[in-house]
């Protein structure tokens, strides 16, 4: 049997400030893509509001559907269209188990998100990986051609983790047309992108859409996320949920933010403008390329190898990802935070790429 996988994520910022002996406050911390534009007084609030009123000794009643009500209204699909669940990765993982049967592969590209991968080898699966063009372009072609016989599902994250390129929408038509599996369009930076795909849905019963609460909207500590697809895929998911998967908590929260779309979208303007000025300003370092971006982070590649340069911006108590795959060796994917925490990134970018 082939080890099972897991993710495991780079220095956490708690265990950084302990190694350094500062507090979590003193650490800069640009390695998960959250979403610190949002306001932490409002997150408080509500918080301490839900913690009058809920009672933690009952299973949740009826706030999943006040939560697909809300959504059916955001993403303008029908309730039956609407999968919740405890993450997006938790959706992920129980459309693997429902729709990689047998002998089944799945194919996606690379680089990208780790996780499609290790759901897919972790259930005993087949995993094809097919390598973006120059500029992390995708070729239509390249991936359909790569696909098995047993190919069952297709994972494609637009916009791209860690690349941050948004794929062009007539491509995600040509896949859901042309291929005969499953198209998994992960959208879980769309809100910071020029358009989305999730209305597709209503016209391609092979397309599942996946998206989550943990970026745009800021609640990444909570856990939840959700799917939109056609009304036979999403009752062949819930079918397999486990039962009361998503707590009392998290869907409330979800609710309540999604009422302050107006807040949310501030925010994402922010992040916006953020990662506008944050790319200008890098452009101007010696030995760094940061690439074009559609999500609340920037991929960029320095003349230095990236695990030493992620180490060098950690002594300086900026916590940001590496990456060392074939390819990858000298290349680094930063949040986009608030101006001050930018600011302290760039600050100590300079120094370590003089280094």
């Amino acid at each position: 049997m082939e080890e099972v996988k897991e993710y495991v994520p780079s220095e956490d910022a708690l265990s950084l400030a302990k190694r350094l002996g500062l507090g979590m406050k003193d650490i800069v911390k640009l390695d998960q893509n959250e979403n610190f534009l949002l306001p932490l007084e409002f997150m408080a609030s509500e918080l301490c509001q839900l913690s009058r009123f809920l009672d933690p000794r009952l299973y949740p009643l009826d706030e999943k559907t006040r939560l697909v009500d809300a959504l059916t209204g955001y993403l303008d699909v029908s309730p039956d269209q609407i999968v919740i669940g405890n993450s997006s990765d938790e959706v992920l993982e129980t459309v693997a188990r429902v729709f990689l049967r047998g002998e089944g592969s799945a194919i996606s590209i690379a680089p990208t998100f780790v996780m499609y991968r290790i759901i897919t080898t972790n259930l005993g699966h087949r995993f094809i990986e097919v390598p973006l063009k120059e500029g992390f372009s995708l070729s239509v072609e390249n991936l359909l051609g790569a696909c098995e016989k047993s190919t069952r599902i297709c994972f494609l994250c637009s916009p791209n983790n860690p690349t941050g390129n948004q794929f062009p929408l007539e491509q995600v038509r040509m896949l859901a047309d042309r291929f005969d599996g499953l198209l998994v369009l992960d959208e879980a930076y769309v809100e910071f992108a020029p358009y989305s795909a999730v209305n597709l849905v209503k016209e391609y019963d092979n397309l599942i859409v996946l998206r989550t609460f943990s970026k745009a909207f800021g609640l990444a500590g909570l856990r939840i996320g959700y799917a939109a697809a056609s009304p036979e895929i999403a009752s062949a998911l819930k079918k397999v949920q486990l039962p009361y998967s998503v707590n009392i908590l998290s869907l409330e929260m979800a609710i309540r933010v999604l009422k302050r779309l107006d807040m949310v979208s501030a925010a994402i303007e922010k992040v916006k403008a953020e990662r506008t000025r944050l790319i200008e300003a890098m452009k101007r370092i010696p030995g760094v390329v940061p690439y074009p971006s559609d999500s609340n982070f920037i991929f960029f590649r320095t003349s230095r190898e990236a695990r030493q340069v992620a180490e060098d911006l950690a002594q300086r108590a900026v916590l940001i990802r590496y990456y060392s795959s074939p390819g990858l060796e000298n290349h680094l994917r930063v949040t986009v935070g608030t101006p001050e925490m930018n600011t302290r990134f760039f600050e100590a970018l300079k120094e370590v790429s003089d280094a």
